[in-house]
C-alpha cells in the first residue's frame, strides 16, 4: 500500500503546511474564518491523494516489433497495445516506455480515459547503431489529480528483448580482380598501387633477356617458361651481383685459410727435424762437441768471405 505522504507532490505538501499553519493561528487568535481556510487547505491535498490511490486500475500491455529481425542502422517500429482489464473507468494517464539509450529517446504519450475492456494502441520508432541484445520495457503509468496536488506512479510488468544483428554484405558472383591463372590469360599480372608491379609467368619469346629471369621450369605445353618481370630487371641483376660478390669473398677466405694451414705444417716439420738433429748429436757425439752443435744450429747462415790481410 502506497503511503499518502509519498503520493503528495511538492504543491500538495505546501498546501498541507499552509493549512495547518492557518488552522493553528486561527485557533490561537480566535479567528473563525482563518480556521476554516486552514482546514480547507489541509484537507484538499489529503482528499486528492485518497482519490488517486483509490482510482488505481488494472492495465495490461503487450509489445510487437516490426520487423522482428533487425540489423545495424535499420529502423523499426514497436507497437504497444494497452487494455483496461478492470471493471471501472481509467483516468487520464501519462505513459513512459523504458528503452535502452542506444535505441533512442524514451517515448512518452498520453492515454485518455478507457472504459472496461477498452484497447488503445500506440507505436514508436527505434534504431540502433551497434549490434547486441536490448530490452524494451517495463512501462510506467503516472496518474495525477487535476490540481496537481497528488500523483501516483504504477509500473506495468512485462518486457521483451530485441536482437540487433551485424549487417551482412552480399558478395557478387563475378570473378574477383587479380584472379588470373598466372599465365597469359585475361589478367596477366596485378598492378601494384605502390612500388613495383607484381610478377607473372609467361612462355619464352625470342629476344627475352635470359640473364634477367630465365627459369628452369617449363610451361604447361612443355616449352621453357620465361619469368616476365615488370620493372624488376635491375633488381634481379643487382641481386645476382650481390650473390657473386659474396661467393667470391667466401672463396678468398677459404684460400687464405688453406695457405695459413700449409705454412703451419711447414714450420712444424722444420721444428721436428731440428729436434731430431739435436737429439742425435747429443746422444751420439762427445760432450765437448755439444756446444759447437748448438752454436751451429742457432747461428744464422750467411754468405760471407774472410778477407786476409796481406
Amino acid at each position: 500500500m502506497t503511503r499518502i505522504r509519498d503520493i503528495l507532490t511538492t504543491r500538495g505538501h505546501a498546501f498541507v503546511a499552509a493549512g495547518l499553519t492557518l488552522l493553528v493561528g486561527g485557533l490561537l487568535l480566535g479567528f473563525t474564518d482563518i480556521t476554516r481556510v486552514g482546514v480547507l487547505l489541509a484537507a484538499l491535498p489529503l482528499l486528492s491523494a485518497l482519490n488517486a490511490r483509490r482510482g488505481n486500475s488494472s492495465v495490461e500491455v503487450t509489445r510487437t516489433v516490426h520487423p522482428a529481425r533487425l540489423v545495424v542502422d535499420q529502423g523499426a517500429r514497436v507497437v504497444v497495445v494497452l487494455q483496461n482489464t478492470s471493471d471501472r473507468h481509467t483516468q487520464l494517464l501519462l505513459a513512459e516506455e523504458s528503452v535502452h539509450l542506444l535505441l533512442g529517446d524514451r517515448p512518452r504519450f498520453v492515454l485518455p480515459s478507457m472504459v472496461p475492456g477498452d484497447i488503445r494502441e500506440v507505436d514508436y520508432p527505434i534504431r540502433s547503431q551497434v549490434r547486441g541484445r536490448f530490452r524494451l520495457g517495463p512501462m510506467t503509468l503516472r496518474r495525477q489529480d487535476p490540481y496537481g496536488l497528488a500523483t501516483i506512479t504504477t509500473t506495468l510488468p512485462g518486457s521483451i528483448e530485441i536482437l540487433v544483428l551485424p549487417r551482412v554484405e552480399v558478395l557478387g558472383n563475378g570473378r574477383p580482380r587479380a584472379g588470373g591463372l598466372g599465365t597469359e590469360g585475361a589478367i596477366p599480372h596485378m598492378v601494384a598501387l605502390h612500388g613495383e608491379d607484381d610478377v607473372a609467368v609467361r612462355t619464352y619469346r625470342d629476344g627475352d633477356d635470359l640473364r634477367a629471369g630465365g627459369t628452369a621450369g617449363e610451361g604447361g605445353d612443355g616449352d621453357a617458361a620465361q619469368r616476365h618481370d615488370v620493372g624488376v630487371d635491375a633488381l634481379v641483376m643487382h641481386d645476382d651481383e650481390g650473390h657473386q660478390d659474396a661467393q667470391r669473398q667466401r672463396d678468398d677466405g677459404d684460400e687464405c685459410r688453406a695457405q695459413v694451414e700449409q705454412e703451419d705444417e711447414t714450420h712444424h716439420r722444420d721444428d721436428d727435424e731440428f729436434l731430431q738433429q739435436l737429439e742425435a748429436q747429443v746422444l751420439d757425439g762427445p760432450l765437448d762437441q755439444l756446444g759447437g752443435a748448438v752454436e751451429a744450429v742457432f747461428t744464422p747462415q750467411c754468405s760471407c768471405r774472410s778477407v786476409h790481410a796481406t
